[in-house]
C-alpha cells in the first residue's frame, strides 16, 4: 500500500516516482524489479512487500539485512531470502512454504494476488518445492546461474542512478525536482515538541547534506528524539536524549543539540557522548549558524548565543536593543542577520546593530506601514530569495539583501504548512544542499471558545469564529467576553463579545495588546501592552459599542469585585490611595518575569492569589502582613489563578492540566495536596482560560498536537522556487 499509493499520488502531480530510479520507501521491504526501478510495476510486487512485513513478524527480522541501502538491494536482487524455519522451528510447514512463494525473485512465481497469499497461508496442506528441497541440483543451479546472471546486469545498470538518485538529495542547481514522503515508524511518529508551559516548538531538523533527520517523538507522554537516515531509510532512538526538544543539527552534521528541562546539551553522533553547554529559561527555539555558535530565543528574552563547547551566553547583536524574532536565517552563514521583529521581516548588521525593514517591490516611501513585509520563520536561498511563513502558507520572493527590499510581488510556494499555536513554530527544515522537508496540516494558530466542565466532559463551542487568539477575559457574571487577536506587525484587534445578544464591538491598536482582567464594574479592562523591550499597563474603557483606550491611570492587573483594591507588580493597593501600597511579592522589573504579573482577588476582596512560572502559586491576606504571611499552594509551573465562587478554592493552570486547591490551611498552617480536575491539549495563549459562573471552564481549541509518520519532501527546491518566482510550471 505504501509504494502504490506513493505511486497513484506521484501520477496525479503528472509524474512518476518510480522513474529514473527513484526508489520509494525502505528497501527491506521491496521487490526486486521495484528495487531496479522497473516501470512496469504489478500487484504482485505488493505480494512481495507483504511477504516480507509477515517474514519479520515472524522471525524477527526482514529478509535480507545489510550494512547500507545499497547492500540490501544488491542481496534483494541476488539472494534467496533464507527459509523462516531456519529462525522460527515452531512456524508450520505451511506457512513457511506461502512466505517463500510471496518473496520469489520472478514476478511470475509469486501469489497472483494477496487473496491467494492468504488462501495458502490457511491451507495446511500447501507446499513450495523450493521450500522442500524438491527441486533437482542442476535445475536449481541452472535457474540460480540465470538469476544472478539477470540480477547482476539490471544492477550494474541500476545500481548507479539508484544510489545517487534515490538515497541521496540531489545536488542543488542539478536535476529536475522531485516530490516523496518519508515514512517513520508508526510506533515513533513525529511529535510536536512542548516545553514547560504546553507550548508546541520545531520538532525536527535536517542535517546539511540533507542525509540525516533528527525529530522529536514520544513514549507513555515522555519525549525522545530519533534519527533517521534519508539516505538507508533506517530510523532508530538517540540513547541520552529522554525529555529532549528542539533537536538542532551542527553545520558539519557531526553533533546534535538539544534542550532537556533548563539545559541545554551537546550531543557527538559518532558515539553518542552527551555534555552540557548551559542553562536555559524556556527556550522557543534554536539554530546552529557555524561552527562557534549556537543561538538561542529564549521567550521574554533576548537572542543570545553561546559557544556549543560551553560558556557564558552573550547577545547575538551587542550593539543592539533586546532583539526577539520568530525565526532566524545568516546570510553567508556570518553576514547580515534576517529576522521576524514583531511580525515584520528585517535585516540587521551583526556588529553594528543596524536595521532595515525589508520593504515591497517598487516602494518609494520608507515611512509607509503597508510598504513592509510582513511575516515569521525567514529563510535565505543564496542571499538573493526570501522566504518567509504568512497566513500558513511558505512564500518567496526575490531579494535584493544590500538594499532590504523585494524585487518583486511575493508569490505563494507552499499551502497547507503546519504553524504551531503561540510559538509561531513552523515545523520545516531546509538543507544547505537544498532539500526541503515539512509537515503538512492546520494551522495550531487558529483556535476557538469552547466551554469545558471541570471534569473535562462536555464540549459547548461558543459562536465566534477561529482566529488567531492571544489572549482573553471573561466578565464576572459570564455576559461579556474580551479577547485579542494578532494583526500582522505585532498589532492588536481587541473584540468584546456580548454573549448574550451576540452583539460584537472592536478596536484595533498599533501594538501587541494583551487582556488582564474586567474591573470597574465590568465596564472596563485592564491590559497590557506589549512593545519590543518593554511593556505598560493600561485600561480599556467599554462604553456601549464605544471602546477607548485610557493610560493614565496607575499600572494594576486586577481589582476586588467592589473596585476598592486594586493589585499588579506584586503589590496591592486601595483604589482611592494609590500611594498606600502593600508588597506581597518581590518586584518584577523586566519581561522574563512577565508571568508575575497576575493576581486576582477572592470574591469577598479578603485574600488574593497569584502565580509565578518560577516558583508556583501563593496565597495571602489582603493586610499589611500579606508578604510575610503568604503561602504557597502549588508548586513550580502553577499558573493563572480562578477562584471558585465561594472562594474555597483556586483553580490554576499547569501546562495541559487544570488543578484545584483549598485556599484555607489546615490544621497546623498545612496546606492540602491539589487536585487534578482536567487535563486536554488546549491552546496556549498569554491569558488563556477562565472560570464562567455555572463553574464550567472557557477554553481555547485548536487542531489536535502533529503526530505524523509520514513527512513531505521536496529535493532541489531552489530550483522548484525559481520556477515558481519565473510563474513556470514545475514537471
Amino acid at each position: 500500500a505504501d509504494f502504490g499509493i506513493a505511486l497513484a499520488v506521484s501520477a496525479a502531480a503528472g509524474g512518476r516516482m518510480t522513474e529514473t530510479g527513484l526508489s520509494l520507501g525502505t528497501p527491506h521491504y521491496m521487490s526486486p524489479e521495484q528495487a531496479t526501478a522497473e516501470k512496469d510495476i504489478s500487484a504482485r510486487s505488493d505480494v512481495y512487500s507483504l511477504g516480507s512485513v509477515l517474514y519479520e513478524m515472524l522471525t524477527g527480522q526482514p529478509p535480507h539485512l545489510g550494512g547500507s541501502a545499497q547492500q540490501i538491494i544488491m542481496k534483494i536482487i541476488t539472494e534467496p531470502a533464507e527459509v523462516v524455519t531456519k529462525h522460527r522451528k515452531s512456524v508450520p510447514p505451511n506457512v513457511a512454504a506461502a512466505v517463500a512463494t510471496a518473496l520469489e525473485k520472478l514476478p511470475a512465481d509469486r501469489f497472483e494476488s494477496a487473496k491467494t497469499f492468504s488462501e495458502a497461508l490457511g491451507n495446511p496442506a500447501y507446499t513450495n518445492a523450493n521450500v522442500l528441497g524438491a527441486i533437482p541440483s542442476a535445475t536449481r543451479a541452472r535457474r540460480q546461474r540465470a538469476t544472478t546472471s539477470a540480477a547482476l546486469v539490471l544492477a550494474a545498470l541500476a545500481f548507479a542512478g539508484w544510489a545517487w538518485s534515490a538515497s541521496r538529495p540531489q545536488p542543488t542547481g542539478s536535476g529536475e525536482p522531485r516530490f516523496y514522503t518519508i515514512t517513520v515508524p508508526d510506533s515513533a511518529p513525529v511529535v510536536s515538541g512542548r516545553d514547560q508551559y504546553d507550548i508546541a516548538v520545531r520538532s525536527f531538523d535536517l542535517s546539511a547534506d540533507g542525509r540525516l533527520l533528527v525529530y522529536t517523538s514520544s513514549h507513555d507522554s515522555a519525549t525522545r528524539l530519533w534519527q533517521l537516515r534519508t539516505d538507508l531509510g533506517t530510523a532508530s532512538p538517540i540513547a541520552g536524549t529522554a525529555g529532549a526538544l528542539l533537536p538542532t543539527i551542527s553545520p558539519d552534521g557531526r553533533a546534535l543539540a538539544f534542550v532537556v528541562d533548563t539545559q541545554l546539551q551537546r550531543l557527538t553522533l559518532a558515539d553518542g557522548a552527551v555534555s552540557p553547554v548551559g542553562t536555559v529559561q524556556v527556550i522557543s527555539d534554536m539554530w546552529w549558524p557555524s561552527a562557534g555558535q549556537l543561538v538561542s530565543n529564549m521567550l521574554g528574552a533576548c537572542l543570545r548565543v553561546v559557544s556549543p563547547n560551553g560558556g557564558a551566553w552573550t547577545l547575538l547583536v551587542p550593539k543592539a536593543p533586546c532583539l526577539r524574532s520568530e525565526g532566524l536565517a545568516v546570510s553567508g552563514g556570518s553576514g547580515p542577520l534576517i529576522l521576524s521583529e514583531g511580525g515584520v521581516i528585517t535585516v540587521r548588521d551583526p556588529s553594528t546593530g543596524r536595521m532595515q525593514p525589508v520593504r515591497t517591490a517598487g516602494a518609494k516611501d520608507t515611512t509607509d506601514a503597508a510598504t513592509l513585509v510582513r511575516g515569521s520563520w525567514p529563510l535565505l536561498m543564496g542571499d538573493r530569495v526570501l522566504l518567509f511563513i504568512r497566513d500558513g502558507a511558505l512564500v518567496a520572493a526575490p531579494l535584493e539583501l544590500s538594499k532590504a527590499r523585494l524585487t518583486a510581488e511575493p508569490r505563494t510556494i507552499l499551502t497547507g504548512m503546519r504553524v504551531e499555536a503561540y510559538s509561531g513554530a513552523a515545523q520545516l527544515a531546509l538543507s544547505a544542499e537544498g532539500t526541503l522537508v515539512w509537515t503538512a496540516g492546520e494551522s495550531a494558530n487558529l483556535s476557538r471558545f469552547v466551554w469545558v466542565g471541570r471534569d473535562g466532559r462536555g464540549r459547548d463551542t461558543l459562536p465566534i469564529p477561529p482566529s488567531r487568539i492571544n489572549s482573553f477575559a471573561l466578565s464576572r457574571d459570564g455576559h461579556r467576553l474580551a479577547y485579542s487577536v494578532t494583526l500582522p506587525g505585532k498589532r492588536s484587534l481587541v473584540r468584546v463579545v456580548d454573549l448574550a445578544r451576540q452583539v460584537v464591538d472592536e478596536i484595533q491598536l498599533p501594538e501587541e495588546v494583551h487582556m488582564g482582567t474586567w474591573v470597574a464594574g465590568d465596564t472596563a479592562l485592564s491590559v497590557l501592552r506589549l512593545t519590543k523591550n518593554s511593556y505598560s499597563r493600561a485600561v480599556l474603557r467599554v462604553a456601549g459599542s464605544a471602546i477607548t483606550l485610557d493610560t493614565s491611570h496607575a499600572e494594576f492587573t486586577a481589582s476586588s469585585a467592589d473596585g476598592r483594591m486594586l493589585c499588579g507588580e506584586g503589590r496591592m493597593w486601595p483604589a482611592a490611595s494609590p500611594r498606600d501600597s502593600i508588597r506581597f511579592d518581590t518586584p518584577v522589573t523586566t519581561l522574563d518575569s512577565i508571568s508575575d504579573l497576575w493576581c486576582r482577588f477572592s470574591p469577598d476582596g479578603r485574600s488574593i492569589a497569584w502565580g509565578t512560572g518560577g516558583e508556583g502559586l501563593f496565597v495571602a491576606p489582603v493586610d499589611a502582613g500579606a508578604l510575610r504571611s503568604r503561602r504557597k499552594l502549588a508548586p513550580t509551573g502553577a499558573d493563572e489563578p480562578r477562584w471558585s465562587s465561594d472562594g474555597r478554592e483556586v483553580y490554576y493552570r499547569d501546562a495541559n492540566q487544570w488543578f484545584a486547591v483549598s485556599a484555607a490551611p489546615g490544621p497546623g498552617g498545612t496546606v492540602a495536596p491539589p487536585r487534578l480536575l482536567l487535563r486536554g491539549a488546549f491552546s496556549q495563549a498569554f491569558s488563556s482560560w477562565e472560570r464562567g459562573p455555572d463553574g464550567r471552564f472557557l477554553l481555547l481549541e485548536g487542531p489536535p498536537p502533529m503526530r505524523a509518520t509520514h513527512l513531505n519532501v521536496i529535493t532541489n527546491f531552489p530550483r522548484y522556487v525559481e520556477e515558481k518566482l519565473r510563474g513556470a510550471k514545475p514537471e
